[in-house]
């Protein structure tokens, strides 16, 4: 299936809105136009943009996900006042893995920030 969006749209990462079948909402994608949207996004350096984060923040990463040890350490030593968590045997979409853990994580940080 190829997207009606354009490429350079945020929808053409995801590909169309969702369709609904019988057992409700499911998302479409087009691999090619998903793996070219999200190669662009990780070309390029965010560390400018970490560093001027000037409100409250918490980090929440899955043990398994894709931001290793070494970036993590990193992200700790430019902003050592933003706490980060790594929630154990979880990977990128922590919050379907584990929500308890996220929720927990967050709401501590919500009455605590």
């Amino acid at each position: 299936m190829t997207s009606p969006w354009r490429a350079d749209s945020t929808y053409a990462a995801i590909g169309t809105p969702s369709s609904c079948a019988k057992e409700g909402l499911w998302p479409r994608f087009d691999r090619e136009v998903t793996v070219a949207a999200l190669a662009a996004a990780c070309r390029r350096s965010y560390w400018a943009e970490w560093q001027r984060i000037r409100c409250p923040a918490l980090v929440v990463l899955g043990e398994k996900g894709f931001i290793g040890p070494q970036e993590s350490d990193r992200m700790r030593r430019l902003r050592p006042d933003i706490p980060i968590v790594v929630i154990d045997g979880v990977g990128h979409d922590l919050h379907l893995e584990d929500p308890q853990a996220l929720y927990e994580q967050m709401a501590g940080f919500l009455r605590h920030p």
